[in-house]
């Protein structure tokens, strides 16, 4: 071959060998299979498109899915985990099928659950025991099931109506109920009582 470089029988070449110079390997037709730049980076190919890329900062790029057929896949930092999504949404999928969203809509977040009717379910340990600490019933138009008590600080309160017409609510010394608009019922329906 020229100088500098190597050829295989079958027509595979490695370019230049030098310390200073790029490590080229193309197939014998001439597309590139792999690359090794100078100046550290790492490019491989497929059908002479490149798919996968170590830059020599160590930022790795690919393109298409990375995908592990058996066990876990456990992703460890020595710093944080950023996600970033140019699309807007980080889409939760099981075997396939969508279940769930984190989305970006006009810079709110929103976390979506797909399935119809499939709740949203806030867990967590209570000394050693998981509780659905909050599920937002989605088959009954984002009904609020706390497992436990709903506190409110001193002068936050329970507000009610499009206009706040009700409130409930305590400042730290007294309580309050106030009505804003129309009559204030008070109403017993259990029968006899």
């Amino acid at each position: 071959g020229s100088s500098g470089q190597i050829v295989f029988g079958d027509g595979h070449s490695i370019g230049n060998q030098a310390s200073s110079d790029n490590l080229l390997i193309k197939s014998s037709s001439g597309e590139n299979i792999g690359y090794d730049s100078a100046n550290g980076s790492h490019i491989f190919y497929n059908d002479a498109t490149e798919n996968f890329r170590i830059n020599d900062d160590g930022e790795v790029r690919v393109t298409g899915n990375i995908v592990k057929n058996s066990g876990d896949l456990t992703i460890d930092v020595a710093g944080d985990i950023t996600i970033d999504a140019g699309g807007g949404d980080i889409i939760l999928k099981d075997d396939g099928t969508e279940f769930g969203n984190i989305a970006n809509s006009s810079s709110d977040l929103q976390i979506v659950s797909i399935v119809s009717d499939k709740d949203i379910i806030f867990r967590g340990n209570d000394g050693g025991s998981f509780i659905n600490a909050l599920t937002l019933d989605m088959s009954d138009g984002g009904r609020a099931a706390f497992a436990h008590n709903a506190d409110f600080v001193d002068g936050r309160g329970i507000r009610l109506g499009d206009g706040n017409d009700f409130q409930l609510y305590h400042d730290g010394t007294d309580s309050y109920l106030l009505n804003s608009t129309g009559d204030l019922i008070i109403n017993s329906a259990a029968s006899d009582e």
